[in-house]
């Protein structure tokens, strides 16, 4: 697989052009969304990206993608942050779990470790159980909007990027957010091994209907403890028979 990292700013048209096919290819857009429209939303968000990795195929098809933005901003009471807003990550079938995903999100997350020596960092989504799981199984539970004390800084974090991330204007939280795509469900066998887990028993309490097209609106803190969780999750897969990857 060959990888290719840039700032969304450098991207050609034909570029996100494909990105935005293989997500339509991925999660299916829900029929009252005009695909035109969609299109439009992700190059404007994509071109506003800071890092993007794109993953090919060796005959040189897009197979995967993941971006985000890094924002230092102030918040209301006056403290700096850097808030992460990451939108889309998507890989077609046969290419997910890839050792060079987790390498690339590794080579992100460590300068990002090393600034909330400084600076708190955090990073903003919305996401389906499949995304909101890993961070889980690491020992990393995302804070959801309205989850935080009031005054807190994930709480101001998730206020000051609500509008942005689900698409609603409200002062009030906003935990569950409606998307333009449907999600490809996953398969019976990964719902299996994780229907008894507490981070799934969880999200579904909050979401429901999430297979209707529902996610929820998450930051989670990165720093060098978050690194390290990830870092063994690579390890970890290294380590594993080729058969099992």
């Amino acid at each position: 697989m060959n990888v290719k990292h840039s700032t969304g700013r450098a991207l050609r048209q034909d570029e996100l052009r494909s990105m935005w096919a293989l997500r339509t290819r991925v999660f299916s857009l829900k029929p009252e969304v005009s695909a035109e429209a969609d299109w439009r939303i992700f190059r404007d968000t994509v071109s506003r990206s800071t890092t993007v990795y794109r993953f090919f195929s060796s005959e040189g098809e897009i197979e995967g993608f993941w971006e985000h933005r890094v924002d230092e901003t102030t918040l209301r009471d006056g403290r700096r942050v850097l808030a992460i807003v990451a939108t889309y990550t998507f890989f077609a079938p046969g290419h997910r779990g890839t050792p060079w995903f987790l390498l690339a999100l590794l080579a992100s997350l460590l300068p990002l470790a090393l600034r909330s020596l400084r600076t708190p960092v955090l990073v903003l989504g919305t996401g389906y159980p499949m995304t909101y799981l890993l961070a889980v199984r690491r020992g990393i539970w995302p804070v959801l909007d309205g989850e935080a004390p009031p005054g807190s800084l994930e709480a101001l974090v998730l206020e000051a990027y609500r509008e942005e991330c689900t698409g609603v204007r409200s002062e009030q939280p906003q935990p569950v957010v409606s998307m333009r795509t449907l999600p490809e469900l996953p398969a019976a066998s990964w719902l299996a091994r994780a229907a008894d887990h507490p981070g799934l028993r969880k999200y579904e309490q909050i979401n429901p209907r999430w297979r209707e097209g529902f996610a929820i609106f998450v930051c989670c803190p990165i720093n060098g403890t978050v690194f390290a969780q990830f870092a063994r999750g690579f390890w970890g897969r290294l380590r594993q028979p080729p058969a099992r990857r």
